[in-house]
């Protein structure tokens, strides 16, 4: 999604004379897609490695 978001900036000059309100929109569309997806995998490594702490913890209470 970073690369498309680039080549997008990259050639928003050659896209703008296309369509400017597409290219607007395809950049936004880029940018929140990046952002749910970031949001998403930081919940997902945020539980992964509570449930690996609590594993560790637990297992170091063990007599």
């Amino acid at each position: 999604m970073l690369t498309a978001m680039a080549v997008v900036t990259l050639f928003a000059p050659s896209l703008i004379m296309i369509s400017r309100c597409g290219t607007a929109l395809l950049w936004l569309g880029l940018v929140l897609g990046t952002l749910i997806q970031g949001a998403t995998w930081l919940t997902i490594k945020l539980r992964t490695d509570a449930a690996w702490l609590d594993e560790q913890l637990a297992r170091d209470r063990e007599p």
